[in-house]
């Protein structure tokens, strides 16, 4: 059925609102608690209750801190705690207003987990609660509500900031926060030492070409901050954003940050890398480099990387390759340095390593990492298994299930396997795993050691050490499977991180920072002596040993490269002697922060909150956002209300319409809910309506097509998620039946719905099947991957009614490689089939590209389109118009129409070239728009006035 015209504007807020439409759901039948602070409401499973109260105590103890530099007033915020997904992550959703946190910890911030999140996503509630007044003193939220702030927020403020600003509040409120991490800063120092050159549009807006992995607004955002509160003092950021959309369209963030600090961005930009160049220029000066030897194909003109570096049995060196125009791979690389495929494997594998966290370790001739693993229906349920790679065939096995490690590694012989368990009531478990059978031979509860990963099993099996991070700091502890008992290696402390440790002999061989440059170290277990082993211009990174050869990641400024070393203990500096060279950023916004705070920062409250039951059905109303608006001929005002609870179960909208000229009224209203197995959605309609004729309109006279109309649907969905692996793999089955009547309509010579040209009631069932299993592809690639996609639905009328018709649509795409993994070709086909009666339903696909769309019984098409990059470029037009590539498409379709049995071919073929580009130096007004040429070559009969071959049109997609 046809939908009304809506603005630019219009379009934009549906975007922001429908990001989440399909969000995530917890699994039903948690008993959920919750606890009011005043400003905050912590909502959390019933088991994780001391878990609630900590969060409680956390959020109001940095309220003062966060709120210090930003001066705003706090809101009513719910925090949801999240306990039963794999993954680590923590958000803030500025429509509606809430947080998610979830409770698997991480340690890339070198923080306690939840003290970070507390800090982070506090920071983010401060900058969501001073932007609700941005625009002309919070004009766009009185018309749009909390989307109104999400609004204002995406179209003036970079995404640099709120990132990098809350990075800057966490490292200065604790003693570590991603600041203080020297690999977090590393893709940057390295370009900035070397002679590349990397522009302000290229680093936040990305590069295909870029000396970096991906654009990574955190570190860039980070380095400008902290520049800026560095220089121009605490109250900065408060002012930049006063004036931002101070006066609704103007100032913006760009030209308000220029009035505060006299620079504009691009200078700001220029001015805090010449002041980190001198700084890691002056860092490297006198350093003693070790040599190594580099492994693998080196190429100097992209970014591409060798993860995990190890030697197999045959002393032939192992990685995980990486390269942004190819899929990921792990690869074997023989003595005359020839790389071999052994298997794809997913992305994942390579995006811990932007952390600097290890995923995956070697042992025997096996590779071993962990694998997110989805609910088959719950968005927020998901499990971390174990997958083992035998490098000698190529194939992988699971040797674990439903399980939710978040550490693991193999045994130098690979026989057994070690995961660190964190289960949903947030305990720790060590667990052994025979990896022959996938049988579980040892399991035991760590108590009170903070979060503990990166772990490592003797030769022998009697020992595991393990990494950990807990409110003191960073620790190396040694388990003993046979007594239990954990001895402390290097004890918590926050001057260093340490990673990645492995045993060798009688030492236990790891990576820190401690230099201020990552690097790998040494301790020997008995007497706890530590040494400095590699000394690298800018980070050693994952080490592995096999007898005397040291495997690890050295980095440059074109990836991180496989490298090795012979182990010499003599040449091994002492810890004493290690020239510490750590630069303090973050000093002078720490002494900002906290200069008459006496150290109360760390002093947590340990306060007893009230509990209560906290029921979703009763807090499923949450209205969020308003959107008043006018269609396109400005007759019809519309006004929607939308309402999401924070568990993401219902979703309401409601509707009131208004056509001045015409002066009708009519009212919709939908509910989502998505709270049970299956997905239940309701819609209802009803009132006056009217259809403007511009045709038969003129200047003094307005002609409406009018009627009033009652229209009902229900739908009910099964969506699957088989997700594993490389393939992304989805299955969505549903039904719906619908209901519309008309009446009162003025005129019959129009259609109002596909065919509906007379009063009269229409009953229909919808039913619909969709499958699609796509495998991973490159990241640069234009195409989806290697799969295929099914859909398949079927509408008919069987109830009575005044009108009848049925619908058969089918469509199947496959999705083959190209060329190379940039490359892809896609086929595809289609079938549908009308049984007319006296309605018409609407057409699932696309005609033959080229002619106008005609209906017939029965439609067959199959298409075959080959895209593929052209040219990869940085061209910034002022702040206009960012452009970063242009792409190429070659297609070919072919359509027939069969009615009284009677073909008509529509045949044509083109090309499409298309430039990705983004506006106003705006990362969500991303697009790839550009022109299609198609050559038609069969004639129009039933419109001859379209008979030019030769067509040409304007193509758009997006490109976020």
């Amino acid at each position: 059925m046809p939908k009304p015209s809506y603005s630019f504007l219009l379009l934009f807020t549906f975007v922001i609102y429908s990001i989440n439409l399909n969000a995530q759901q917890n699994p039903s039948g948690i008993k959920w608690k919750s606890i009011d602070t005043g400003n905050y409401v912590i909502i959390f499973p019933e088991e994780i209750t001391p878990l609630g109260q900590r969060v409680a105590n956390l959020m109001v103890h940095y309220e003062k801190y966060n709120y210090s530099s930003i001066k705003t007033e706090p809101r009513k915020i719910p925090i949801v705690l999240i306990n039963q997904y794999a993954e680590p992550n923590g958000f803030v959703s500025f429509a509606p207003f809430y947080s998610h946190w979830f409770t698997t910890p991480a340690s890339f911030d070198s923080i306690e987990w939840y003290k970070g999140l507390a800090i982070h996503e506090g920071r983010h509630m401060v900058q969501a609660n001073k932007l609700k007044d941005g625009g002309g003193k919070g004009l766009w939220r009185f018309l749009f509500g909390e989307t109104g702030t999400a609004l204002f927020s995406a179209i003036y403020v970079p995404e640099w900031f709120l990132e990098g600003d809350a990075v800057v509040m966490e490292t200065a409120l604790t003693k570590g926060g991603r600041g203080r991490i020297p690999s977090f800063n590393l893709w940057q120092r390295a370009i900035e030492l070397s002679d590349e050159k990397y522009s302000y549009y290229e680093s936040y807006l990305g590069s295909y070409g870029s000396p970096t992995p991906y654009d990574d607004y955190y570190r860039l955002g980070y380095l400008i901050c902290s520049y800026v509160r560095r220089h121009y003092g605490k109250e900065v950021w408060n002012k930049v954003l006063e004036d931002t959309g101070k006066y609704f369209l103007f100032y913006t963030f760009d030209s308000s940050l220029r009035h505060e600090t006299g620079r504009s961005i691009t200078e700001l930009y220029s001015d805090a890398l010449k002041e980190y160049h001198s700084l890691w220029k002056f860092q490297q000066q006198g350093l003693q480099i070790t040599d190594a030897e580099i492994s693998g194909t080196v190429n100097s003109s992209v970014w591409e990387s060798y993860l995990y570096p190890s030697l197999t049995e045959d002393r032939n060196l192992t990685a995980v390759f990486f390269s942004r125009n190819k899929k990921l791979s792990f690869v074997k690389i023989n003595s005359d340095n020839e790389t071999k495929n052994i298997t794809q494997i997913p992305m994942e594998i390579a995006s811990t390593f932007i952390n600097n966290e290890r995923i995956l370790t070697t042992g025997g001739n096996y590779a071993l990492w962990r694998e997110s693993i989805p609910d088959l229906r719950w968005g927020y349920r998901t499990f971390s298994d174990l997958r083992l790679l035998d490098i000698n065939t190529g194939t992988t096995r699971y040797i674990s299930h439903k399980k939710k490690y978040t550490a693991s590694a193999l045994s130098p012989d690979g026989k057994t396997a070690v995961g660190i368990e964190h289960q949903p009531d947030l305990r720790y478990y060590i667990a052994l795993i025979d990896t022959a059978s996938g049988s579980e031979i040892y399991r035991e509860e760590i108590i009170n050691r903070g979060y503990i990963y990166d772990p490592a099993i003797s030769p022998d099996g009697k020992d595991i050490v393990f990494s950990s991070l807990s409110n003191e700091g960073n620790s190396l502890l040694l388990f003993n499977v046979e007594t239990k008992k954990i001895a402390i290696l290097i004890p918590s402390a926050n001057e260093e991180r340490i990673k990645s440790p492995v045993f060798y002999g009688k030492y236990i061989i790891y990576s820190s920072d401690y230099s201020g440059i990552d690097n790998i170290y040494a301790i020997e277990i008995k007497t706890k002596k530590r040494y400095q082993v590699t000394s690298r211009p800018l980070g050693a990174f994952f080490p592995t040993v096999r007898d005397d050869i040291l495997c690890f990641n050295d980095y440059s400024v074109y990836g991180y490269k496989a490298a090795t070393m012979s182990l010499d203990q003599k040449k091994w500096i002492p810890i004493q002697q290690v020239q510490r060279r750590i630069i303090d950023y973050i000093k002078p916004i720490v002494e900002q922060e906290l200069s008459n705070d006496n150290s109360d920062t760390d002093n947590i409250p340990d306060e007893e909150y009230n509990v209560k039951n906290y029921y979703p059905v009763l807090n499923s109303i949450n209205i969020f956002q308003w959107v008043p608006y006018f269609n396109s001929t400005s007759t019809d005002l519309y006004f929607s209300i939308y309402s999401r609870d924070v568990l993401h179960t219902t979703d309401i909208a409601v509707s009131y319409i208004h056509n001045f000229n015409e002066k009708q009224n009519h009212g919709e209203a939908s509910l989502l809910y998505s709270g049970l197995f299956p997905v239940i959605s309701l819609y209802g309609g009803y009132g006056g309506r009217a259809v403007y004729l511009s045709k038969e309109s003129s200047k003094n006279n307005n002609e409406y097509l009018t009627w009033n109309e009652v229209k009902g649907s229900g739908d009910i969905s099964l969506p699957f998620n088989f997700s594993r692996g490389i393939h992304t793999t989805s299955f969505d089955l549903g039904a719906e039946t619908g209901y519309i009547k008309l009446y009162e309509k003025n005129r019959f010579d129009y259609t109002i719905y596909d065919g509906m040209n007379a009063e009269g009631e229409l009953n229909y069932l919808y039913y619909y099947l969709s499958f699609s299993s796509i495998a991973q592809g490159a990241l640069d690639s234009v195409a989806k991957g290697t799969g295929a996609a099914i859909d398949i639905s079927y509408t008919h009328t069987p109830y009575y009614g005044n009108y009848r018709g049925s619908l058969f649509s089918t469509e199947l795409e496959i999705y083959l490689p190209g060329i190379n993994d940039t490359h892809g070709l896609k086929l595809s086909g289609s079938y549908e089939r009308i049984k007319y009666g006296n309605y018409i339903f609407p057409e699932k696909f696309l005609f033959p590209r080229g002619y106008d769309s005609i209906r017939y019984d029965g439609f067959y098409k199959a298409s075959a389109d080959y895209a593929f990059p052209i040219l990869n470029f940085s061209l910034n037009i002022w702040k206009l118009v960012y452009f970063k590539r242009i792409n190429g498409d070659i297609f070919y379709d072919f359509g027939a129409g069969r009615t009284d049995n009677i073909n008509t071919y529509y045949r044509s073929a083109g090309f499409e070239l298309t430039a990705e580009q983004v506006f106003l130096s705006n990362k969500y007004l991303s697009l790839e728009t550009g022109l299609r040429y198609s050559r038609c070559f069969d004639s129009d009969k039933d419109a001859p006035e379209n008979n030019d071959k030769n067509r040409y049109e304007f193509v758009i997609k997006s490109a976020l």
